[in-house]
């Protein structure tokens, strides 16, 4: 869709005062094959300078025509949603976008009309895909859930779930779909006898504007739960022990014991597979059956709902105990440190030290270290302490003295135009969190007076001159940093241009532009109520017949070698009068 932008008056000069206050808007939608579209509504949302919407929004129907209106509006900038109400076809915003932030933007004008929109509206996707046993053949009647995600999808309201049921060849497809995110999961017919595997099929992907998405293809089976107890040598519960569920053909899973000695493998898929087991000192590997080899273990056949297989170990060994601190030194970063080893019982407390005393509240895996640690030598004291041990204590080596951080500091720039009478505006970016930021304005290199507002209105002295501006940041701890921008064009004299004659057909219009920069070349569009009217680039303007009723305005637009260029636009006449 074509996007026509509106004409804005140069300064923020305000409208005449007799000059309404509100427009129009009418349009037409096509249906993706070029037809009319005669179903669902188009909803007019008015949005600020930054292309943001601010209230809910004004909607009318579609008519069998293919057509909308809206006979009154408040002027200003709108975009359109379109929701189309139809199967397969998409509901966008008007510019083909999914999103308000990727939507054009349409100027109402004041007394006047819009553009008329023309949309045609695009296909929904469509997700097609095959389900499987798990020996990857087809599986008739394995099931398809699809789910749009959260955050899919622009327009509020439509996030759901559908189900599609595989045919002869395990064969699938959904359609009339939104574009977004999208989750499918699988699983076996409904008439199956046993339990369904439900979630380690799930697959995730995107569907794109009406995008055709094939060969999303996932096995689906019937779930084993293998589970069991593991002992010590003792006979004792082991908590925290080791567990693999290997398969003949390569692959495992692994889990730990809970601290009754229990451990399951939940939903598993069909084979024939076998268990090995070890407690938490890192000993050997124990196979179920009791033997020390793969070679000797007993195999079971994954083929009911559950397996029960405890098994017990042999003796068992305590794990080593180890304390260190990564990351490096200086103010604002992040230490990381902390203890290994013990075992499920092992309560593990941490302390960070600065200099061999505590740091209040530091006991944490990490440090964020501040201003108060600047010249200090950072090391951490893991405790590990468990009934029937005794409390061992472990300080790492101390970090190199705590240096000043580095701000990060990125180079300004300048918004707006460096014009006389105009205020331009700093724009700092993104400097490290709580830094406190400084301003400093220049003209030509040389400090203006006064200027250390993160603004500055510009001064008709400075026509000629290039702007600057630095931006200083401070925070504790840090080393003060200061950047510059780069230099704007020279400032510019301009002027608003007022229009001479009267506004009657046949009549000639002059533009009075003012006084600019000396040597600026001027250019000029005359307007008839916001519109640009073809070849009227002249500095006068013969108005003729089939203006009468509208409003007249011309732009001067002044460039310069070097300078800043300025576009200014005149106040409107009073609506064309006819010819006496």
């Amino acid at each position: 869709m074509a996007i026509v932008a509106g004409v804005l008056l140069a300064g923020g000069l305000p409208a005449a005062a007799d000059e309404p206050s509100t427009g129009s808007l009418t349009g037409s939608v096509s249906s993706p094959s070029g037809d009319v579209h005669r179903t669902g509504t188009v909803t007019a949302y008015e949005v600020n300078a930054a292309g943001e919407s601010f209230d809910g929004g004004r909607t009318t129907e579609i008519g069998s025509d293919g057509r909308f209106s809206f006979p009154t509006l408040p002027a200003g900038e709108y975009k359109l949603w379109i929701r189309a109400d139809a199967r397969g076809v998409l509901d966008e915003y008007w510019g083909d976008a999914s999103s308000e932030a990727e939507a054009a933007t349409l100027t109402v004008p004041a007394g006047g009309a819009a553009p008329s929109p023309s949309i045609q509206l695009d296909s929904a996707g469509i997700v097609s895909g095959t389900v499987t046993h798990y020996d990857r053949t087809p599986y008739p009647g394995g099931r398809a859930f699809l789910t749009l995600l959260p955050g899919g999808y622009s327009s509020p309201g439509w996030p759901f779930s559908r189900e599609a049921v595989a045919d002869d060849e395990g064969r699938f497809s959904f359609d009339s779909l939104v574009e977004g995110s999208y989750r499918i999961r699988y699983a076996p017919p409904l008439d199956t006898s046993r339990r369904p595997e439900p979630s380690e099929t799930d697959v995730v992907f995107r569907v794109g504007r009406s995008q055709i998405v094939s060969g999303v293809t996932a096995r689906v089976w019937n779930a084993t739960d293998v589970r069991g107890t593991v002992t010590d040598a003792r006979g004792e519960l082991a908590g925290d022990a080791d567990v693999v569920l290997h398969y003949r053909d390569g692959q495992s899973l692994s889990t730990t014991t809970d601290i009754r000695g229990r451990y399951a493998f939940s939903y598993v898929h069909p084979g024939e597979a076998t268990l090995a087991f070890r407690d938490d000192d890192e000993s050997s590997w124990t196979w179920l059956g009791g033997g020390s080899s793969k070679a000797s273990t007993r195999w079971l056949a994954l083929v009911d709902d559950v397996v029960e297989s405890s098994q017990q170990l042999r003796p068992r060994a305590f794990s080593g105990l180890q304390v260190g601190v990564s990351g490096d030194a200086y103010v604002g970063n992040t230490l990381f440190g902390g203890g290994h080893g013990g075992n499920y019982e092992t309560t593990r407390a941490i302390q960070w030290l600065a200099n061999g005393l505590p740091i209040a509240g530091a006991t944490r895996d990490e440090l964020l270290l501040t201003a108060a640690q600047r010249g200090a030598r950072i090391a951490v004291r893991v405790t590990w302490s468990q009934p029937g041990y005794a409390t061992v204590v472990k300080t790492s080596a101390a970090t190199s003295p705590v240096v000043a951080g580095t701000l990060t500091a990125p180079r300004p720039t300048v918004r707006g135009t460096p014009a006389a009478g105009a205020t331009i505006a700093a724009q700092p970016g993104n400097w490290t969190r709580g830094t406190q930021l400084s301003y400093q304005w220049y003209a030509s290199g040389k400090k203006i007076n006064g200027a250390t507002k993160s603004t500055y209105k510009v001064a008709s002295a400075l026509v000629g001159k290039n702007i600057t501006v630095t931006v200083t940041g401070k925070k504790a701890g840090y080393t003060t940093n200061s950047k510059g921008s780069k230099a704007t064009a020279k400032v510019a004299l301009s002027a608003t241009p007022t229009i001479s004659g009267s506004a009657k057909v046949g009549q000639k219009l002059t533009a009075k532009p003012g006084r600019w920069t000396s040597g600026t070349r001027l250019s000029y569009q005359w307007y008839a109520n916001g519109r640009a009217i073809s070849k009227a680039t002249k500095s006068t303007f013969t108005v003729p017949s089939n203006l009468k009723g509208k409003k007249i305005t011309v732009k001067v637009t002044g460039t310069k070698s070097g300078y800043a260029t300025v576009s200014t636009t005149s106040r409107a006449t009073a609506a064309v009068a006819a010819r006496r």
